[in-house]
């Protein structure tokens, strides 16, 4: 896992709804917008974040997998 997979993940963890679009975790990470796009979608891709369309926007968050599986790993490689 990638340093800034295990950031993604841990923030949408922690973060209210409507502060998970691209543009606001990509502010609030300080990773670049297009990286930040290629890593979400490798993360779909790995069925640890879903997609959920809501006004125009798409914002994201945890599957199960991502919450029960994904996100011990990524908080144990951030303390690293």
């Amino acid at each position: 896992m990638k340093k800034s997979e295990a950031r993604i993940i841990v923030y949408l963890s922690q973060v209210l709804p409507h502060k998970r679009n691209v543009s606001t975790v990509s502010s609030k990470l300080d990773i670049g917008y297009t990286y930040l796009g290629n890593l979400l979608r490798d993360m779909l891709n790995k069925n640890w974040l879903r997609k959920q369309p809501l006004r125009n926007k798409m914002f994201y968050s945890l599957t199960e997998l991502g919450r029960l599986e994904i996100l011990p790993i990524a908080k144990e490689e951030l303390r690293e």
